[in-house]
């Protein structure tokens, strides 16, 4: 059957820097990235009759000096989208007659240069930049004329030419550009590195789901996304390809002088919307916003004991409540009403210390928490209104547990959704008084340079689909989705990666409210508080998402 033209994006997301054990260690460098992105397809290449690939590559390249900030060793650094994301059709290669096969797929890819600039001057650094775009033209016109019928994909030893004669003529270009003075510094210190890789996706290699997304695979032969460098050690390149992605925004609500402990996050039922958040010196604050207003902030409450973690919820009788585990072991919920007085009672005191809350109320009447202790052990809390606290042991989670969050389905099933310390999310499931089943949705990175930091979920009725929001240490939120009629094995977990908050704090929360967003609220070093938010029936395509700052959220 032939192939259609499909649209394609590729999302460089962020670098990550492994070194050599055996170097010191607590250094970091300023990285310059310049991609160049490619395509050889149908818009300008055929298969002849003799089997043989004709044509040309479409390059598109980028410009500047790229300075993306600093890189330090076992962390990584944001690609902006600006340069980092592309999208564009990739049409199927057409076959001459006689050939057994009606098209051939299309291609498209990246090279992607990181660069030291240590003490290059600018001119020095534009010119290895445009003669990277002029090379790889160069040097992928050279790689057709290689392909044919039998070589229909490039060999490692094709790369390696291809990086060979790309690299060469970036060096000439930024030596020709370097002054006495430069060329004194470049010799002396050794401090300039360039490392490149250079990778390659096949259309029929883009998820066909809305929505979905496959990761850079240092494994794949399509293209490693890991090169060595001039440091002792590597540098790898995170991204994803993928056919749609969703139209995120991201504003700061508020600042914070005080470190950013936790935040949690909820919609009531009048299209408010509220974000918790706890900070060093005690304090649990209230932010609040009701579509593109003001965000209005208040203190709740003070705790002497170290606050460790935050859950918030609404339930239907108007109630808004604030879980809060604190360092001597006590969980405490903080409850109002409207512009009411806050109520403030013991739930419990746990005989080991907390990791992690979730909080949420269920269809059945019930307001529910679960808290993580740091030996693996999951308590559920539970009770009606004004009534009596039921507590029992909810499960076991062998390895130390990063985050928690949970909900509540109309199919009157109970969620919790953990995650663990070695990247794995576990779902349990369970109906009123029965024992909860255990469900492996998905694992996440979990290395020194990248490692899951919290988690939030929800159901969203307007898609009927169950998400978790993830976020990663290398500062991107991933989320996972699926709807409740495929969770039965085996089971479909789509994912997609929202965007990225520099510097990312745990622990965030995501939320859905009634007039159709989703929303995740997240903590970063700097003592902000963003807000991250999109609604499902807004499929975007081939449209960079850049990130934005604003006080709050547009309606």
């Amino acid at each position: 059957m032939p192939r259609s033209t499909v649209n394609a994006i590729l999302n460089l997301e962020t670098l990550y820097w492994v070194p050599d054990p055996l170097r010191d260690q607590g250094l970091e460098s300023d990285v310059c990235v310049w991609p160049v992105f490619f395509t050889i397809d149908g818009s300008s290449a055929q298969l002849s009759a003799t089997g043989q690939l004709e044509g040309t590559a479409a390059v598109t390249g980028t410009s500047g000096v790229g300075r993306v900030g600093k890189l330090p060793e076992d962390g990584s650094v944001v690609i902006p989208a600006e340069i980092g994301l592309w999208t564009g059709p990739v049409v199927p290669i057409p076959v001459a007659p006689g050939l057994p096969v009606s098209d051939l797929p299309g291609v498209f890819g990246a090279a992607v240069v990181v660069v030291q600039p240590s003490g290059m001057e600018a001119d020095a650094l534009l010119a290895g930049h445009e003669a990277l775009n002029s090379a790889m033209q160069d040097a992928l016109d050279v790689l057709i004329s290689k392909l044919n019928v039998g070589h229909d994909h490039p060999t490692q030893a094709d790369l390696d030419a291809l990086a060979q004669s790309v690299g060469s003529s970036i060096s000439s270009a930024v030596k020709g550009a370097m002054d006495v003075w430069d060329k004194l510094h470049e010799g002396v210190f050794d401090l300039s590195l360039f490392g490149n890789t250079f990778f390659y996706y096949s259309q029929d290699d883009v998820p066909t789901a809305a929505f979905d997304q496959g990761d850079f695979d240092p494994s794949s032969d399509a293209g490693p996304a890991v090169f060595f460098s001039g440091t002792v050690g590597y540098i790898g390149l995170n991204g994803a390809v993928s056919g749609s992605r969703r139209e995120v925004g991201q504003g700061v609500l508020s600042h914070f002088d005080s470190p950013v402990g936790a935040v949690a996050g909820y919609a009531d039922d009048s299209a408010f919307q509220h974000a918790i958040v706890a900070t060093g010196d005690g304090n649990v604050t209230e932010l609040w916003w009701q579509g593109p207003g003001g965000v209005g902030r208040g203190t709740l409450s003070h705790f002497s004991s170290g606050i460790v973690s935050l859950a918030g919820f609404y339930s239907p009788d108007g109630y808004q409540h604030v879980i809060v585990a604190t360092s001597d072991h006590a969980v405490t919920e903080l409850w109002w009403q409207g512009a009411g007085a806050v109520g403030r009672g013991r739930l419990t005191l746990l005989p080991n210390p907390s990791t992690a809350l979730a909080g949420y109320y269920s269809g059945d009447g019930y307001n529910n928490v679960i808290i993580a202790s740091q030996d693996g052990t999951l308590t559920e809390l539970w009770w009606q209104g004004s009534g009596a606290v039921g507590q029992g042991t909810l499960a076991q989670i062998a390895s130390p547990v990063v985050d928690l969050a949970g909900y509540w389905t109309p199919d009157n099933v109970h969620h919790v959704i953990v995650l663990s310390k070695d990247g794995s999310i576990t779902e349990l499931t369970w109906t009123g008084p029965a024992a909860p089943t255990a469900t492996l949705l998905s694992r996440v990175e979990a290395w020194q340079w990248n490692n899951p930091v919290g988690v939030g979920a929800y159901f969203a009725p307007q898609d009927n689909e169950q998400h978790t929001i993830v976020a990663m240490s290398n500062n991107t939120l991933r989320e996972l989705h699926w709807s409740p009629q495929l969770s039965t094995p085996p089971q479909i977990v789509l994912h997609d990666d929202l965007g990225a908050v520099v510097g990312i704090r745990p622990i965030i929360d995501a939320y859905f409210d009634p007039g159709g967003y989703q929303h995740a609220i997240v903590s970063s070093e700097d003592g902000n508080v963003h807000e991250l938010w999109w609604t499902t029936p807004r499929r975007i395509i081939g449209i960079p998402v850049v990130p934005i700052t604003v006080t709050h959220k547009a309606a």
